[in-house]
């Protein structure tokens, strides 16, 4: 069964200042920067963008025998054996996270995260009102939009 994960509003509001001050810093670039450090500067900016956006996830897929986290570019499994626990998570149990590798808010939020509280875990989420905790071999944050469904569905396989 597949589950979207659609953005936040906060991924919403981000997503488009990030973009508005990476475009600011472009135009700002052609008035400061010599036409090497201007293209470095715009080749490195685009590739953020797409890079971000390559790596955000974009839905779940649950099969008889695994959890894929989808993202742009690669599907990420996990096997449903190794899961041990999936539980709704509600945002204020991430207070105090810090992000050690990722990104926090453009096209979702993305990457190594560590909390007091969780541990490390990997995040694949890109709604916050939607979150659950997976712990298997390894430990992931994720967004499905329906998050009882998606919870039934991993239970029964």
């Amino acid at each position: 069964m597949l589950f979207r994960s659609d953005w936040d509003w906060k991924v919403k509001i981000l997503t488009i200042a990030i973009i508005l001050i990476f475009f600011f810093l472009i135009w700002l670039s052609y008035l400061v920067f010599s036409r090497t450090l201007r293209m470095a500067l715009i080749i490195f900016l685009l590739g953020l963008i797409i890079f971000s956006f390559l790596i955000s996830p974009s839905g779940y897929l649950i099969d008889n025998k695994n959890l894929y986290i989808i993202t742009r570019i690669r599907k990420f499994k996990i096997p449903l054996l190794y899961i041990k626990s999936a539980k709704k998570l509600d945002k204020d149990e991430l207070y105090g996270s810090i992000r050690i590798l990722g990104i926090g808010g453009l096209f979702g939020y993305t990457g190594l995260f560590h909390s007091k509280h969780l541990g490390f875990f990997f995040s694949f989420a890109t709604n916050y009102d939607n979150l659950i905790f997976i712990e298997s071999n390894k430990k992931f944050l994720i967004s499905p939009n329906n998050v009882e469904s998606f919870l039934t569905s991993i239970k029964k396989d």
